[in-house]
């Protein structure tokens, strides 16, 4: 029965196959829908859950009317991701300085609304291209949720290769 998943956490466990090492990923989600149900047999159904971070279903309840002075779109996102969707700073990670600073004033939309709109003014130098984005990472530290990203392309396309990483998992 669906509703002895609704609105659980769920931990998935995905294993790269490399020739050279094996890397494990746990990954945390909260179940928010389930689709396909159907019965295989008498006593079997068959049914998909669908799961995303809580910081998704959080943005999707959540409203916020808010201004700033003078501050660089940074500051905006940082607030934005700890304060209204309770994302822990240590799974923030954050170009800092994306200039200009300027005024905003955020009219009662959605936090992931306002960190497109604080994208799409941020300048890396002379280059406007920001993206915020999240990852399943941090193998090490073995923290299972997504961490968020606020970088601009010309920061990515100049990152070591050790940042690059290829997972190939099945399911």
């Amino acid at each position: 029965y669906y509703d002895e998943f609704k609105n659980k956490v769920i931990d998935m466990t995905i294993t790269t196959e490399r020739p050279t090492r094996a890397d494990e990923l746990v990954v945390s989600a909260r179940i928010y829908r389930q689709s396909n149900r159907s019965l295989r047999n008498d006593n079997t159904e068959r049914f998909t859950l669908h799961a995303c971070d809580d910081s998704l279903l959080i943005d999707a309840q959540t409203l916020v009317s808010r201004s700033w002075k003078c501050v660089t779109p940074d500051v905006i996102v940082g607030e934005v991701l700890e304060g209204c969707l309770g994302v822990d700073p240590a799974k923030l990670k954050i170009l800092p300085k994306p200039g200009p600073s300027r005024d905003y004033i955020a009219q009662n939309i959605h936090p992931l609304q306002v960190i497109s709109q604080q994208a799409t003014v941020a300048l890396d130098g002379m280059e406007p291209s920001y993206l915020h984005y999240m990852t399943y990472e941090d193998m090490d530290i073995g923290d299972p949720r997504g961490t968020h990203y606020f970088r601009s392309l010309k920061d990515m396309s100049e990152a070591g290769i050790g940042e690059i990483v290829e997972l190939i998992y099945s399911v």
